[in-house]
């Protein structure tokens, strides 16, 4: 019997399907068919497990008393900072853990009870009589799943209902005190007379609690039950082979699958992988990078137009390479490359691409020794781009930049040489004096993650040494200090000598990825881990100028032929209900481009100036709690003739086309001539003629294959002439 246990633990320990949620930092998963039944005394809420009479395969446990701040700070000693709710889920004869039961067959609902004060939930849609709430994940291994109620305000009671798939199966009661007695979900200077400590009255310490929380918003809430996304060894040596990568996770645009860093092979090489960002899609990972022996992949960092990933190569140089499905072109392309004149030749690092996929921000190594800050348009050096220095602070390196959704800041981690200490500051994306986002005195702040609607920041903090776990929190855009900064998913950090947390959000809001040691084992290596936050469903974005988007590749290619208006309106719903927020960023107001976010109507006539060039405008819809959805439209703005004096071209026919389009010209003497077709990023798509012709009348025939739908150039070379026309692929 024994041997037979022990045989049980070393599979699950192999097991690559991992459910590890902080209530049990101590206990490895189990496979659920394997029918062993580990036990806990106690809930991670802090309360009894109660059984059900009427229902023997569910227990569940409910943290009562909460003293609470609308950003999910701790408050009172003692008393949980958020409500949570824990089930265990069993069943069978005998009652065998039931594993990967989805969170939508799991629901809380919630209600305030009559006459019993203004107690509140922040940040999820209310319903009829309250609100609803899923589970924060699947059942793990041991059954069991919570629920974490994201932000509350106001004083007074609760009544819980536990739904299982369907079935009303319990109900209690919790008590709410909030620093936020007014119910703005900010916590100010006009909050009220609240008993925070549950001493029996209002006194001086409830008053201290409240000034100690001023400024904290519902906004700033991390809450979630961390999934555990990579299975890589957390004893083995730092830099070894199934060991994680210094870097953090980088989202899909439809927040489907994270691309991540591991050491792989024989040599540990490190190497860019992808594994899906949910366990019901799967747990296997698809290495992506194939770096020479002895060179490392890191940083890498996913399109928003989700056809490529950035990453950089051996510390020298930034790659671009498409994704395996979604884009043909899976051939590397060469963004930039530098070299600091060292033995190790150390150059560009850390690509960030622009929320309009346009640019590229990287960190490049001068020869003092210092990194700095550089952007240079996505097609890189290999199409003969230039980049551009944006800053260049003594004794200073600024490290792992991360856009702003409107594309006008760029957010760095900045290391001072000398002290050693990292703070946070933002640099306009177009050059000029940066701001100081985050310094907290005697403290580290680094790797900043914005959220996508650009309210709110996750980064990692820490003390002055790695002696001590650094954690996650999330902080305001605008605010200097840690004041009203809050501490998100209590014993997760990093003691590393590098200690990278890489917070990212996904890009719909509603999740966070981040790089940690497990709970409450802060010296064992890194893993990758994601959480849903608990807040209203994200926007579904279904229609931009009449075209359905896929959420993979959420943009479309449009044609804007000079002097000709070109209107067209975006279309979303909120699955949560209620009025949706539109924005519109990159919008070059200077050539007459508008956006009215009330109808989310775009309306521009290109004028002559704007002939032969590509627009790229971001649209942006947002929900309260910051779920946002968003689409690219790339303009390409035809040329006002068709070639140059004596090359005619076109048009093509048909066009739009289906599948193969037929390209008629006419030369006028014979000539060396080529056909080129281009995307609107510019990169070469195919060639489709390079021949020597004769003067006169020729056409060409272009089979689109596997390209995706979208606006292409057709671009002919003959001798001395240039002609260019616009081809519309729709399927």
């Amino acid at each position: 019997m024994i041997a037979a246990l022990v045989d049980i633990l070393r599979a699950a320990r192999s097991y690559n399907h991992l459910r590890v949620n902080d209530a049990r930092p101590a206990v490895r998963p189990i496979v659920c068919a394997l029918g062993l039944w580990l036990a806990v005394a106690r809930s991670a809420v802090g309360a009894e497990w109660r059984s059900l009479p009427a229902h023997p395969n569910i227990a569940w446990a409910v943290g009562d008393s909460v003293s609470a701040c609308p950003g999910g700070d701790s408050v009172a000693a003692g008393h949980p900072a958020r409500l949570r709710v824990a089930l265990r889920y069993c069943g069978g004869a005998p009652c065998l853990p039931r594993c990967g039961v989805p969170p939508d067959s799991l629901l809380l609902r919630i209600a305030p009870l009559p006459a019993s004060g203004t107690a509140t939930v922040n940040d999820l849609p209310p319903g009829a009589g309250g609100w609803q709430l899923q589970a924060d994940d699947s059942t793990d291994a041991l059954g069991e799943t919570r629920f974490t109620v994201p932000s509350l305000s106001g004083v007074g009671m609760l009544g819980l209902s536990l739904v299982v798939s369907g079935e009303p199966v319990a109900s209690d009661v919790a008590t709410i005190r909030s620093a936020d007695g007014d119910l703005d979900g900010r916590v100010g200077g006009g909050e009220g007379q609240v008993d925070l400590d549950y001493s029996g009255g209002v006194d001086a310490a409830d008053l201290a609690l409240i000034a100690a929380h001023v400024g904290h918003w519902h906004r700033e809430v991390l809450a979630g039950t961390l999934v555990q996304r990579t299975d890589l060894c957390g004893t083995c040596p730092p830099e070894t082979e199934g060991t994680l990568g210094e870097s953090g996770a980088s989202w899909s645009p439809d927040g489907r699958r994270l691309a991540f860093t591991r050491f792989t092979g024989p040599l540990a090489d490190c190497a860019v992988h992808i594994v899906a960002s949910d366990p019901r899609d799967g747990n296997a990972t698809v290495q992506f990078t194939f770096p020479p022996a002895g060179v490392h992949d890191y940083d890498p960092d996913w399109s928003p137009l989700g056809t490529e990933i950035a990453f950089d190569r051996g510390d020298s140089a930034c790659y671009r390479k498409g994704v395996p499905g979604v884009n043909p072109d899976t051939a590397l392309h060469l963004i930039t490359r530098s070299d600091d004149g060292s033995p190790h030749h150390i150059g560009d690092i850390s690509p960030s691409i622009s929320t309009d996929g346009r640019w590229v921000a990287f960190s490049r190594k001068g020869a003092e020794g210092y990194w700095h800050l550089w952007k240079i348009p996505i097609e890189g050096m290999e199409a003969g781009r230039t980049p551009t220095q944006l800053t260049n602070t003594l004794y200073a390196s600024d490290l792992y930049p991360r856009w702003s959704a409107d594309g006008a800041w760029i957010y760095v981690d900045r290391e001072n040489g000398y002290a050693g200490i990292r703070h946070v500051y933002r640099i306009p994306a177009a050059g000029g004096r940066e701001d100081s986002l985050l310094a907290p005195p005697g403290l580290n702040a680094t790797t900043p993650g914005p959220s996508p609607d650009g309210l709110v920041v996750a980064l990692g903090i820490g003390g002055p040494t790695t002696s001590a776990p650094w954690a996650i929190e999330a902080a305001l855009p605008a605010q200097s200090t840690l004041s009203a900064a809050i501490p998100a998913f209590p014993g997760y950090g990093l003691t590393e000598d590098h200690p990278l947390l890489l917070p990212r959000f996904s890009p719909d809001g509603t999740r966070i990825a981040l790089r940690a040691s497990p709970a409450g084992r802060p010296s064992e290596l890194p893993q990758i881990w994601a959480t849903r936050r608990a807040v209203s469903p994200p926007p579904v974005l279904q229609a931009l100028a009449g075209l359905t988007l896929d959420p993979a590749t959420p943009f479309a290619d449009l044609d804007a032929p000079p002097g000709v208006p070109l209107v067209f309106a975006l279309v979303a719903s909120n699955p949560g209900g209620g009025p949706l927020t539109w924005s519109a960023y990159f919008l070059r107001v200077d050539i007459g481009m508008s956006f009215d976010p009330v109808t989310a109507t775009f309306t521009w006539t290109p004028p002559e100036s704007a002939a032969d060039s590509v627009f790229t405008v971001r649209f942006q819809a947002s929900t309260p709690s910051g779920g946002t959805a968003y689409a690219l439209a790339r303009l390409q703005v035809g040329i006002a003739h068709a070639g140059s004096p004596g090359l005619a071209l076109g048009p093509a026919a048909p066009n739009p086309f289906a599948d193969a389009v037929t390209i008629p010209f006419v030369l006028p003497a014979a000539a060396d001539t080529r056909l080129e077709i281009f995307d609107l990023a510019g990169r070469r798509i195919e060639v489709v003629l390079d021949v020597r012709l004769a003067a006169g009348p020729h056409a060409a025939r272009w089979v689109a294959g596997a390209h995706r739908p979208g606006v292409y150039l057709c671009r002919l070379e003959a001798g001395p002439w240039r002609a260019q026309r616009t081809l519309v692929l729709a399927r």
